[in-house]
């Protein structure tokens, strides 16, 4: 995610010893960065292919058997970013769209008049608070609670991307024409949206790991 505005990356190493860190500067020789081309339009997205990158011991984070537990322990912090990326979009989308229902007007009544509108925009105010509270935990327990903290940025993560499901298609479908033309910024927030569900694993994803962490591993 937004590989070319960085100046360096943190890179894992594999070995026979285990996995270690590295930051390596994005300016490196041997450094290539390659943009993707992808549906979200708010993110310069990148592949990174590394050749014969020289490191020195200056550049080690993690040794050698060392760099996966450090990965466990920024990856709850990684899924709560992407929650609250989320919940903040989906509160726009909402905020816009009860904007919108206030000066569209049909059959000579604004349309937030009408139950088929107004209910599916508090179901979305409804599941932002929802989502928000759990990654407002999520954060707290990355501080105070690490024991739990991956327990809770699934939560999280999982429950922010239902809300980012939902809110985008009803702020699509309410602005109605207009909601997927380019000069509708709906469109900008429903393509990050998409992307963030996918981010580090889906609502499904998520769910699935969460269950590993309360009920133990389902055996193959």
């Amino acid at each position: 995610q937004d590989a070319r505005k960085v100046d360096s990356f943190i890179v894992k190493a594999e070995s026979s010893k285990g996995i270690a860190l590295y930051e390596v500067p994005a300016q490196a020789t041997g450094v290539e960065i390659v943009p993707d081309t992808i549906v979200d339009l708010t993110r310069d997205q990148a592949h990174i292919n590394f050749n014969q990158v020289k490191v020195s011991s200056d550049q080690l984070l993690a040794e050698a058997g060392e760099g996966s537990a450090a990965l466990s322990r920024a990856e709850p912090g990684l899924l709560t970013l992407v929650a609250a990326d989320m919940c903040g979009a989906a509160e726009w989308q909402l905020q816009t769209t009860v904007e919108y229902a206030r000066v569209r007007e049909q059959f000579n009544r604004q349309i937030g008049f009408f139950q088929a509108i107004k209910h599916p925009l508090v179901n979305v105010m409804i599941m932002v608070d929802h989502a928000k509270s759990l990654t407002y935990n999520a954060a707290c327990a990355y501080d105070t609670e690490p024991e739990h903290a991956e327990k809770f940025a699934r939560m999280a993560k999982s429950r922010a991307s239902d809300v980012a499901a939902y809110a985008s298609n009803r702020s699509i479908q309410f602005h109605g024409g207009i909601g997927f033309t380019w000069e509708c910024f709906v469109h900008l927030y429903t393509k990050r949206q998409k992307h963030n569900q996918i981010l580090y694993g889906d609502a499904s994803y998520q769910r699935a790991k969460l269950a590993d962490i309360l009920m133990g591993p389902m055996a193959a």
